[in-house]
């Protein structure tokens, strides 16, 4: 969020100052847009292992369906439907991360982190469940 407010600031600034205010102001713009991408990249990459967990507990949570009694079976199945919707969806924000305008971007990754600790959770409780 810190990088959007201090592009915002700097937008403001650049209008009520001079050329030399300007060229400040709209280096401090430019760091924070570099800011804002730099925490883009680190987040794609950690959110790449993380999903690559999920997809993994999402594949013993299928093998266990297959063999499990039908109840179970069910329960299983529509667990793991749940949650691969919610891999997909999750996984289609990523996608819209990685174009994401820099004003934009900060407010989207909040938002996905968050959804990508609650996927995660889900994951794990669904793994604990089924056990």
């Amino acid at each position: 969020m810190k990088p959007i407010l201090t592009v915002l600031a700097t937008i403001s600034l650049l209008a009520a100052c001079g050329e030399e205010s300007q060229t400040k102001a709209s280096d401090a713009a430019h760091q924070a847009k570099s800011a804002v991408s730099s925490a883009v990249a680190e987040f794609q990459k950690s959110s790449s292992e993380t999903l690559a967990a999920i997809d993994r507990e999402l594949g013993e949570l299928k093998v266990k369906a297959s063999s499990a009694a039908d109840t179970a079976k069910e329960d299983l199945d529509k667990a793991v439907a749940d949650l691969d919707v919610q891999r997909k969806a999750l996984g289609a924000k990523l996608e819209e991360l990685k174009t994401a305008a820099p004003e934009k971007a900060q407010a989207m990754l909040d938002k996905v982190k968050s959804e990508l600790a609650e996927l995660k959770q889900k994951a794990q409780d669904a793994a604990a469940k089924f056990k």
